[in-house]
């Protein structure tokens, strides 16, 4: 956040110039180099690096430039040439495309292309042009700062529904041991009392018949006693194998 906040109050940082005719070159370079003097009071970096030709493109580390300024014509091509390379070397590389009055017709095209902003040249390019690298300057980092919120929040959505798996799991679980038998795996007295009730009332609402069955284990007690109760649990599980 303090990345765009202080934008306003520090130096911007190297700017590409990509202009063919040395004059508006001159103007550009002037505006980047009048715009602020870096807070420590020296300069280590150059303000800005022109370069004149398309060419000249292949020949830079492009990571050393916090945004560039394009012609929207030059001498060997189109501004939309550059952009595109620049858009395929240096995607995060803010680029603000400039041109006369008779070039205005492609700002739609260059925009849509994925310029930051087209700025027509009026003679007050010590104003605007500073004012466009910055905005486009924000405008990136707003963009990452975006995609670094949404990632958190995808990552944070993923953990959060993982966590919900689980808990509805371990209620699941919960829901299941409470109507439960553990010995034998069929629903205890308890859950069953709570649906013989609410069969009970369904019954006499619609007018239905109900019809319930009770089965007895004769000698079970006489087992219990003479074998032992885990023979009688061994037993009383295979008559619940039987049942289910």
């Amino acid at each position: 956040m303090d990345s765009q906040l202080d934008m306003r109050d520090r130096a911007l940082p190297q700017v590409l110039i990509v202009e063919s005719d040395p004059v508006v070159a001159e103007v550009l370079a002037q505006a980047i180099a009048s715009d602020r003097t870096p807070l420590t009071g020296s300069e280590t970096t150059p303000r800005y690096h022109i370069i004149d030709s398309i060419a000249h493109l292949h020949r830079l580390d492009l990571r050393c430039f916090g945004a560039a300024l394009v012609a929207s014509v030059m001498q060997d091509g189109c501004g939309l040439d550059v952009l595109a390379y620049l858009r395929g070397l240096a995607p995060n590389l803010p680029v603000v495309m400039i041109g006369g009055l008779a070039d205005s017709s492609i700002a739609g095209e260059a925009i849509r292309a994925g310029a930051s902003e087209f700025v027509l040249l009026t003679g007050h390019e010590a104003v605007t042009i500073p004012l466009a690298v910055r905005k486009a300057i924000v405008h990136r980092q707003l963009r990452q700062d975006n995609e670094v919120l949404q990632q958190t929040l995808t990552r944070s959505m993923g953990e959060l529904a993982e966590v919900n798996r689980r808990l509805e799991s371990s209620i699941s679980r919960l829901e299941s041991m409470a109507r439960t038998d553990d010995l034998t795996g069929l629903t205890n007295r308890r859950w069953m009392n709570f649906v013989l009730e609410d069969r009970w009332v369904e019954s006499d609402r619609h007018g239905l018949e109900l019809g319930f069955l009770m089965i007895d284990l004769d000698g079970f007690k006489q087992l219990n006693d003479t074998l032992g109760h885990p023979r009688g649990d061994e037993i009383l599980r295979r008559v619940a194998d039987v049942l289910r």
